[in-house]
């Protein structure tokens, strides 16, 4: 019977294993400590383990079932286990054997059982018929020295398992509200200065999602112009407010901008210390990006409805004014403040006051879209004034009406209007008569159309098919791109009652795409309802092309800097742009017709003979410079280029001169030259004196300073040996320390001479100079010199041999205090005909291209300097994370005088 229970036991826990994933868990150290405690008394083990919640059950070192608690007991007959000793005496591991699906467990627990192990657990699922639940199962050894086994504990986690369910599925339906509503969250521990976002904060900021965040990288995600008052929110003061609202734009560099509006809480201990800065940030820029389009939108409205050459009021469904222009002040004599405070029914006459507003009302009750009628007002001064009054209602969200547009048009207005209209008409048949322009009409009640033959002909549509059957079938001539905007036109002409002009792309029948002119004239009944359109069409294809065409070429002729100047075969010029204007000082009115030799000077006018007999033979010339006239007598320098112009035949008519003023430009540059040479040649100068400067300074230094340290020597060793004996031992150290410090200061000036003037350079040469300066830098520093290739033979002027010793001083120099580097070579070779020192580094380099600190620096400038008052090529490349190369390439022709074509060039 108990191995039956037993079975079922096993087979219910070996069901709940194959469901769940095994892990390992660290058992709790203070259960452990108590439970091992207590069972080294064997009096108490019982009431120890029947204390605890959890079921228990102990194995010896076999995994025989010793002992187990109430809670064991309880479960097993909750879930119809009865058995004698509810399964002790039963080995625990063979039982689950039975299952393959528990090896991992009873591979765990045996663990724990040879002590390799100091714990073992796993979760399981062990659901009921009425209601899901999870245990953790806990193997921990027994600390009893005199009973070798393990405890094993079957512990209810239900509650925590449905509690970390339902905190998932918040979270997720955190991360879908964030999402939808596209606002993000983050926290920021201002203990570790580390912080976490939000998946929809990490998008809205281009940074990866699920990874903690650094300080410098969470600034980094705000616009630099920003980044400022972020971080007094992230990073507030200690008496700052409990939370602060603010905007601010993403980082353009990491993505496209964003506008986000930003809540920061403040999270204090006990102590008021703030602990955690939380927020949350909502992406903002569409709502900007409306604002502002919004804001556009009604400063245009405003703008139209203020300057309105009509009468146009806003105003309420009872009459009321809301908002008047000018024009309407005007029309009936009041001011704007006084408008504001009346009504229609104030300035309406007492006759007309009833029909106005009845139509009002049917307005209102959506039986018209809008009207139109002619009324009389009462001015200010007591006046009729009859006007043309349309209004249209303005109808909120839901559709319900809100207020009213109302224009007024003056009665003499309106009337002009109409007789203008009636002399265009009358224009409009004569020219179409002349131009044989086709015209049509439109009854909007029967959606029927008619064509004049004229318009047949331009729309390559035969008479025999008959005009479109409706204005929706017209508009198939039309382009696509065309069509919406012809539609709108006429159901403007429609609603307005207004004339529409408008030109279009179209196809005729043929295919071919020609540009239309329709003009729409709309006829209206008694009560200003639109019943008929008509109006012509006009082919404007060629003029269209000539106009692009035309105003193509003004644009660029007027745009250019140059003077575009066009004459005929006989030299007379035909056109004139603003540029000859500037360049020359004849306006084109003085210059049409007169002859091109105006502007050149008499000495050259066989020039102009030779120039129009190759244009009459079609040859282009290409460009040339020469001198050309003022109109003040200057003579200026100019550069030109000349094409002929020929016509649709391929006859030569005329020729096109382009001329550009290059005066200023040589003037430059000869100034350039002149003072390159000065400068040259006072680098030379400057270079020569502080040469001698140093010579004199090292002579004064090794003939004075030197002998005098030599002569305080000898009188420091004559005065220790005068001393009597006793004397001398005590001042032994001291005048030893006098000598040392003597011999310290000798061995610096040796130094300041030789950086003065290496000795080796005048008595080797540039190469062992290098050499032995290296030496010493090498014997103070761990860099890695090298010196490599060979003496010029013959050797080279002392100024050159200085100035190639001077720049690879200075660039290493440079190399020591900003270029961090390792390893440097420094080569010096010639192949007869030229002198080329080459250094290079393998340190951090520069950006040159973008900051030019090398350029600017006042080392780069020294070593610019004193390569051209010898006439040499100084070359730069630098490359970041690279190094820098610095190569001087000098003629052994070249003397102390450079030429004026030196160049310092950076690659």
């Amino acid at each position: 019977m108990a191995m039956r229970l037993l079975n079922r036991i096993v087979q219910r826990y070996n069901g709940w294993l194959r469901r769940c994933d095994s892990r390992m868990a660290g058992a709790d150290a203070t259960l452990e400590q108590t439970i091992t405690t207590s069972m080294q008394h064997a009096h108490t083990r019982r009431a120890v383990i029947d204390a605890m919640p959890a079921s228990i059950a102990l194995l010896d070192g076999d995994g025989v079932i010793t002992l187990v608690n109430n809670a064991w007991e309880r479960f097993a007959i909750d879930n119809g286990l009865h058995s004698p000793n509810f399964c002790v005496g039963l080995n625990y591991l063979q039982v689950s054997l039975r299952d393959d699906e528990a090896f991992e467990t009873v591979a765990g627990i045996r663990q724990v059982l040879s002590r390799t192990t100091p714990a073992f657990s796993i979760e399981y699922p062990c659901h009921s018929a009425n209601e899901e639940r999870w245990f953790e199962l806990i193997a921990l050894p027994l600390e009893d020295t005199q009973l070798a086994g393990a405890m094993i504990s079957h512990v209810n986690i239900t509650r925590r398992k449905l509690a970390e369910r339902g905190m998932l599925a918040g979270a997720v339906r955190l991360a879908e509200i964030q999402r939808t509503a596209q606002v993000g969250s983050w926290e920021f521990d201002l203990r570790t200065m580390r912080g976490t976002l939000s998946d929809e904060m990490s998008r809205l900021c281009y940074w990866p999602a699920a990874s903690e965040i650094g300080f410098a990288d969470f600034i980094n995600l705000v616009h630099p112009e920003d980044r400022h008052e972020w971080s007094l929110a992230v990073i507030p003061a200690p008496d700052a407010a409990p939370h602060v609202v603010l905007k601010y734009r993403t980082n353009p560099a990491r993505g496209p901008e964003r506008l986000i509006s930003a809540v920061v809480y403040r999270l204090r201990d006990a102590d008021g210390r703030i602990l955690r800065s939380n927020g949350t940030g909502r992406d903002v820029t569409a709502q900007k990006h409306a604002e502002e389009t919004l804001r556009a939108s009604e400063q245009r409205f405003t703008t139209a409805f203020n300057q309105a050459p009509i009468g146009v009021a806003v105003a309420a469904l009872d009459g009321r004014f809301l908002k008047v222009n000018y024009a309407l002040c005007h029309l009936l004599g009041y001011s704007e403040a006084d408008l504001l405070q009346m009504t229609f029914k104030d300035v309406t006459h007492s006759e007309d006051l009833t029909k106005n507003w009845s139509m009002l009302e049917s307005l209102v009750d959506g039986h018209l879209d809008n009207f139109r009628i002619e009324t009389r007002y009462v001015g200010a001064d007591g006046s009729i004034v009859t006007a043309m009054l349309s209004v249209a209602l303005v109808r909120d969200c839901s559709g319900q009406p809100e207020s009213q547009i109302v224009n007024i048009q003056g009665w003499t207005d309106h009337k002009r209007t109409e007789l203008d209209l009636g002399e265009a008409t009358e224009r409009l048949k004569e020219t179409q008569r002349i131009s044989q322009i086709g015209d049509w009409s439109y009854d909007i009640a029967t959606q029927t159309m008619l064509w004049s033959p004229q318009l047949f002909r331009i729309m390559w549509r035969t008479p025999q098919l008959g005009p479109p059957n409706n204005y929706a079938e017209n508009a198939n001539f039309y382009d696509d791109r065309s069509q919406p905007f012809m539609i709108d036109k006429i159901a403007l002409a429609i609603a307005t009652g207004t004339t529409q002009q408008y030109e279009f792309l179209a196809h005729r029948a043929d295919a071919e795409q020609i540009w239309l002119r329709p003009v729409a004239v709309p006829s209206s009944d008694s009560s200003g309802k639109v019943y008929k359109l008509h109006g012509t069409v006009q082919d404007i294809s060629q003029r269209k092309h000539s106009e692009m065409l035309s105003a193509r070429m003004a644009a660029i002729i007027d745009s250019s800097e140059d003077a575009i100047i066009t004459k005929d075969m006989r030299g007379h010029i035909t056109s004139w742009n603003l540029s000859a204007e500037r360049i020359f000082g004849y306006t084109e009115t003085e210059m049409l017709g007169q002859s091109i030799l105006r502007l050149i000077p008499v000495e050259q006018h066989t020039e102009e003979e030779l120039i129009l007999c190759q244009i009459r033979d079609g040859k282009k010339i290409g460009h040339y410079e020469s001198t050309r006239l003022t109109r003040y007598g200057k003579l200026i320098d100019v550069s030109l280029s000349i094409s002929p112009i020929r016509n649709e035949l391929g006859h030569i008519l005329g020729a096109s001169k382009i001329l550009r003023d290059i005066s200023e430009r040589r003037q430059i540059a000869l100034k350039l030259q002149h003072d390159a040479k000065r400068l040259q040649e006072l680098s030379r100068r400057l270079m020569s004196s502080e040469e001698d400067e140093r010579r004199r300074l090292g002579r004064d230094l090794h003939d004075q300073t030197g002998s005098n340290l030599t002569a305080f020597t000898l009188n420091l060793k004559t005065l220790h040996a005068k001393l009597p004996p006793t004397v001398a031992t005590e001042m032994k150290q001291h005048f030893d320390d006098l000598e040392s410090l003597v011999r310290e200061t000798i061995l610096h000036i040796r130094d300041v001479l030789s950086n003065l003037r290496p000795p080796a350079l005048d008595e080797f040469g540039v190469l062992a100079a290098l050499t032995h300066f290296v030496e010493r830098i090498v014997a103070r520093s761990d860099l890695q010199l090298e010196v490599n290739g060979h003496e010029p033979s013959p050797r080279l002027p002392p100024e050159i041999e200085i100035a190639l010793f001077r720049i690879a001083q200075e660039a290493l120099a440079n190399v020591l205090k900003h270029a961090a580097a390792r390893c440097v070579t420094i080569a010096l070779n010639s192949n007869g005909s030229y002198v080329r020192l080459h250094i290079q580094d393998d340190g951090r380099g520069f950006d040159y291209d973008n900051s030019r600190p090398p350029l600017s620096s006042l080392g780069m400038i020294t070593m610019k300097e004193r390569a051209q008052a010898i006439g040499a090529e100084l070359r730069l490349r630098s490359v970041i994370g690279v190094g820098t190369e610095i190569t001087v390439i000098v003629e052994n022709s070249k003397t102390a005088k450079a030429p004026p074509n030196m160049r310092v060039s950076a690659q």
